[in-house]
This record gives C-alpha cells, structure tokens and sequence, in this order.
C-alpha cells in the first residue's frame, strides 16, 4: 500500500494553493510592511512591492541581494537574529538597522523582524 497521494489529490492541492494565494497576495503587495522570504543563506527569494518606497531597491534590484552581506547596517545583528531564531524557533520583533539604496534620504532603515524557522525563512519588517 503506498502513502503517496493520487494525481487527483495532489491537483486538488494546487488548486487550494492557488485560491489561497489569491486570496493574501493583495494584502502583502498592497501592505506598507515589507514582507521578504529567503533562503537559508540569506539570499532574498521574494520581496514586496513595498521595497522601493522604503528602501529604493525595486523589486528586480532586491531579488538575489544577500540580506547578511550587503543590506545589514551592523551585520552582528543578523548574527544574533539567526542565534536567537535557532535556539527558540522564532523571533518577534528583533530590532535591527538596514541599509537603504546608495543615494537613498537617511541611508538606513530601523525595522523590527518577526520570523519563524521554515523551509524558507519569511519576514515582516516594521519601521
């Protein structure tokens, strides 16, 4: 007896998937937060509309940028970020400075992260 699922089955998951996703997507793109996901090395994988007008960085710019090595203002932070989300699983609300685009006012942005431990990692930034 097999425990994968029918064809059936696994379209009927996409199907649900999609209706979901048509169902959040406007709320995170339409958001003034920033909601990024990465991978686990901290490269972005996903990024809000909301990028450009909190940072500078569109959308396409964003893409690909490792969070660690090129947006991070103090990269400790992303350190202790990742020490704090292994040890308890989560984190809610972790203060940390980010960089904004070169020539952007202010040239950095305070935020506050929450995040949970995923196959990927999924973040809502606040200023």
């Amino acid at each position: 007896m097999s425990d994968k699922p029918s064809y059936e089955e696994l379209h009927q998951k996409v199907i649900d998937l999609e209706k979901s996703l048509g169902i959040f997507r406007p709320l995170v793109e339409k958001s003034s937060d920033l909601f990024y996901r990465t991978s686990l090395d901290g490269k972005i994988s996903y990024i809000s509309p909301s990028v450009y007008k909190l940072t500078g960085y569109t959308v396409e710019e964003a893409i690909g940028i490792n969070l660690a090595e090129e947006i991070y203002l103090i990269p400790d932070e992303r350190k202790f970020l990742l020490e704090e989300l292994q040890s308890k699983g989560e984190v809610v609300n972790f203060d940390a400075q980010l960089k904004k685009k070169m020539g952007q006012s202010g040239g950095h942005l305070q935020v506050r992260i929450s995040t949970e431990i995923k196959t990927e990692k999924y973040w809502v930034l606040r200023e």
